[in-house]
Order: C-alpha cells, then sequence, then structure tokens
C-alpha cells in the first residue's frame, strides 16, 4: 500500500511524508537480495574450550546506476566516443556486495571457579535501504549551489573487526564476576563525497569514506536467584572515536559559505556515552509473587556545539548532553479464582518521572533553552511564551506510564 501526504485540500497531513511531487517525495520500488551461510563447530580440551566458525553474507542491491556518475542523466552533449573526453552513457548493473567473516572463541579454565576468554571475529552490516536508493531518478537541483544527494546501490557492508578478553570467576555461592576488555575497528562506514556534473552543477553522493573505533571495560557482578533474590550489576567504561559520526556532515560543511573544512582529526561518535550503569534487582517467589527493578544511568553522549556561542571554534561533537537516568518497576501476583490460574501484573516505567534530554540546543546543550531564540523572538505567531515556543516533546524522554494487566490460564 502506498503510503502518503493527504493533499491541503483533504484536511489532514501525515507527518513524516512529503508531498507527492514535491522534491522532497522519494517513491521507489526495489527488490534486493540477502543470503548469509555459517558454519561453526566447538572443541573441548581438557586444558581449552574453542568455538570456531566462519560466515557468509552476500548482497544484491539490484538496481541500475549511471555509467558516468557526472552525467547521470545521459546529456548528449557530454558524449564525444571520437576523444573519449566524457564517460559512456546509459547505465549499468550495480555490482554485488559479499564477506567472508571469521569468528573465533577460546577459554581457558584457571580454577573450578574460574576462567579466561577470549574472542576475536568479523561483523557484517548492511547500509539502510535509503542510502541505497535514495534520489534514484538523480534530481538535481540546475542552480549554483549545493540541495541534493543522491545514493550509492553500490554501498560497502559497514565492517567490524572485534576483540574481547576477559576473565570469569566466582566469587562466593551463586555470585559471580565477570571484567572484559574490548576494543572493535570499524571500517566503511557511511559518508559524502561531493560531485559536480559535466554542466557545473554539484550534488553529494553517499559512499564509503568513513572510520571509527571502539574500546572499553565492562565489570559485571551477579547473584543468581536463591533465598527469594537475585541481581545483577553491570558497568560500562567505553570511548568510541571516529573521523565523522554523521553521514551528511560533509553536505552540511559544504553548503556552509564558506564551506567549512571537513574534520582531519579523531572526534567522539554520537554514541560515545564514557559511563554506563544498569542495576537489575528481583524478589518474591515465582510461582506466587514477585517484584522487579530496573535502574539504569549513562553519562551524556556528544553533540556539536554552535560556534557562534564557542568563540567561534568548532569541531564536529565538541559538547556533551546532561546525563541521564531511569527507573522501571514490575510486580506480579498469581492467585487461582475459580479453577483458574490469574497471574496480575503491575508495570510502572519512568518510576521517578525523571526528565531526560535527549535533544538539545546546540547554543545551551540543554533541551528547550536555545540562546539564538532572540534573534526570531518578533517571528513567533500565536499566544506563545518563547519556553511554550522552544518547547519539543521529542526531546525528553517519555513520562511516567503505569500499566496494570491479568492473565489467564487453564
Amino acid at each position: 500500500k502506498e503510503i502518503r501526504n493527504q493533499t491541503e485540500s483533504e484536511g489532514t497531513w501525515t507527518i513524516g511524508y512529503a508531498q507527492e511531487g514535491t522534491k522532497y517525495h522519494v517513491k521507489y520500488y526495489r527488490k534486493p537480495y540477502e543470503l548469509a551461510a555459517y558454519i561453526q563447530d566447538k572443541m573441548e580440551y581438557d586444558i581449552m574450550i574453542i568455538n570456531a566458525g566462519v560466515r557468509f553474507d552476500y548482497f544484491n542491491s539490484n538496481t541500475n546506476l549511471p555509467i558516468d556518475i557526472r552525467n547521470p542523466l545521459d546529456n548528449p552533449n557530454f558524449y564525444d566516443t571520437t576523444i573519449a573526453k566524457y564517460g559512456a552513457l546509459g547505465n549499468r548493473k550495480a555490482e554485488v556486495e559479499y564477506q567472508i567473516s571469521p569468528r573465533f572463541g577460546v577459554s581457558f579454565p584457571i580454577s573450578d571457579q574460574g576462567a579466561i576468554h577470549f574472542s576475536y571475529g568479523h561483523f557484517f552490516q548492511l547500509p539502510p535501504f535509503e542510502n541505497l536508493y535514495a534520489n534514484h531518478n538523480y534530481l538535481i537541483d540546475q542552480t549554483s549551489g549545493l540541495n541534493n544527494f543522491v545514493g550509492n546501490p553500490e554501498l560497502k557492508a559497514q565492517k567490524t573487526v572485534k576483540y574481547e578478553l576477559g576473565l570469569q570467576q566466582v566469587l562466593f555461592p551463586n555470585i559471580s564476576l565477570d571484567a572484559s576488555i574490548y576494543y572493535s575497528d570499524i571500517r566503511n562506514l557511511l559518508g559524502i563525497e561531493i560531485l559536480e556534473t559535466y554542466e557545473g552543477f554539484v550534488f553529494g553522493r553517499y559512499i564509503n569514506r568513513d572510520y571509527g573505533n571502539v574500546k572499553g571495560l565492562i565489570l559485571t557482578l551477579e547473584k543468581r536467584y536463591s533465598d527469594f533474590f537475585s541481581a545483577k550489576v553491570d558497568y560500562t567504561f567505553q570511548v568510541a572515536r571516529g573521523n565523522a559520526s554523521d553521514p551528511l556532515q560533509n553536505f552540511y560543511n559544504n553548503q556552509s559559505d564558506p564551506p567549512v573544512e571537513t574534520t582531519k582529526k579523531v572526534v567522539p561518535l554520537n554514541w560515545d556515552q564514557t559511563s554506563t550503569l544498569n542495576v537489575i534487582g528481583s524478589i518474591g517467589d515465582p510461582m506466587d509473587w514477585t517484584l522487579g527493578l530496573i535502574f539504569t544511568y549513562g553519562s551524556g553522549t556528544p553533540y556539536t556545539e554552535d560556534p557562534r556561542y564557542t568563540r567561534g571554534l568548532r569541531f564536529e561533537n565538541n559538547g556533551k548532553k546532561p546525563s541521564t537516568m531511569n527507573l522501571d518497576l514490575k510486580a506480579t501476583k498469581n492467585f487461582q479464582l475459580f479453577g483458574l490460574n490469574i497471574g496480575a501484573y503491575l508495570m510502572i516505567y519512568n518510576v521517578l518521572d525523571i526528565k531526560n534530554e535527549y535533544g538539545v540546543s546546540a547554543s545551551t546543550g540543554r533541551a528547550g533553552q536555545d540562546l539564538a531564540a532572540e534573534e526570531y523572538i518578533g517571528f513567533i505567531y500565536g499566544l506563545n511564551t518563547k519556553e511554550e515556543y522552544l518547547l519539543n516533546p521529542q526531546d525528553y524522554s517519555a513520562p511516567r506510564q503505569i500499566r496494570i494487566g491479568f492473565g489467564f490460564g487453564f
């Protein structure tokens, strides 16, 4: 079923979809092919346990692309077979993508209650289809500005090579500790290259140009269920760096006047969260009643500050958003009534009703606070205060939610 905006005369609009017939409306039908197969073996010896395997991934975007990307609409004025000044006309089939990913893990027991483990593996992640097929008709504004970008059906899959070394140790009966360090090398992250047609019009195209790496430490302390109680605490320290985090950053940089030079230094990636803490606890008898809590804490993730308020200093992700925390609760009670097994539950999301700030202003690093608001305050229409105008519910976490339910069994 086709999903599109309704026209203004129909009275309503579908949020998130551009009006058909506008340059922002993209509709395509494609049938890509994807195939994956793997083989794995486990070998157990007196001094070690080995898990080894290999995975094969195949992907075919099953579409065409211009033979000469600088002449995407096949303008015959830019084709001359005698001097071969320009490329050939027409389209060609997109090349297929495949990858062989070895994976290996080994565990060395150091006692009857502890072991050292190591793992190594390659991982394959396809790019989003919208990055393959975006603006597949190559509609480029015939102006002097940079306004359009196109997809690339020959994008390579993101490749991650991951290493992990850890220790598992039983401390007390039903209580264990797991400590691991890891490193991930990420290649073929998406970026944008700027191209120019033979007519002199510029546009962007998705390519694999960026890289990154992630390293960190995970500590996990777990108590298995006993004496009506179980708990798990894990803490992660992580550093994620790369040469770019937003695939469109180079596109935006070149839209500036004058263009902003693309980052040539390693910067924090969007998901760079230095500290993450998760606490899970449960008490009760699963056959009768239970009470469970989940608490999460995360340090702030990066955002890019507005250079107008940072003395002209600017590089990607040079600011930090506020930290976030959340507490969820679930309680259950089982009982019998008229021969039926009935389970009642109570679920409370965001018990403390914390207003976490996910979307922030580039000028302040806070949600609902924008130093640039004074510049356009005269253009605000309606009976709104400045604070009301800046308020966007999508910038905050969901408020407290309470759910009550019942289940029946025979």
